[in-house]
């Protein structure tokens, strides 16, 4: 007789294959962000705005083919609902920490452990970046487990 999986195994493989997928999402996202921000000299806020936005939409894809299985709406609830949640990470927690750390912070931060020069505003605006991010995956994968990818088993949400 099979055994059933339990709820935790399910969490974690999901888990798992969420953050494949958000290590893919954010190759894509630093790339676009680096473009055009450092290259095409875009305020960071609207360069990650694109970036964010972007890889976005290549990890709903992902999220919703390969990391959740037997969801509960259909595919224009669940978009709008995803679009709704990233778009509160985006825009409320993403954007905040940027404004916090790029206004001069992060860059007093990276010029003090001797960094010097253009190099400064690239490694600073990355760093951004990453705190951010940190700053919006534990809601991403909360909110995008529980209610937008959400079971029709409601045993394993």
């Amino acid at each position: 007789m099979a055994s059933k999986k339990k709820p935790v195994d399910k969490a974690k493989k999901e888990f798992g294959l969420f953050t494949v997928v958000g290590f893919v999402a954010t190759v894509v996202d630093y790339g676009i962000l680096n473009v055009l921000a450092n290259l095409l000299g875009w305020p960071l806020i609207a360069a990650n705005i694109v970036s964010a936005t972007t890889s976005s939409t290549l990890s709903y894809i992902l999220n919703r083919t390969v990391v959740f299985e037997g969801k509960a709406h259909s595919e224009q609830m669940t978009l709008l609902l995803y679009v709704i949640t990233v778009v509160i990470s985006i825009l409320v927690i993403q954007s905040s920490i940027l404004y916090v750390l790029d206004n001069g912070l992060m860059q007093d931060i990276v010029s003090g452990v001797g960094i010097e020069g253009a190099s400064v505003d690239v490694i600073a605006a990355n760093l951004s970046k990453l705190a951010a991010g940190f700053g919006s995956l534990v809601w991403n994968f909360l909110t995008q487990r529980r209610f937008v990818f959400t079971s029709v088993d409601k045993s394993k949400n």
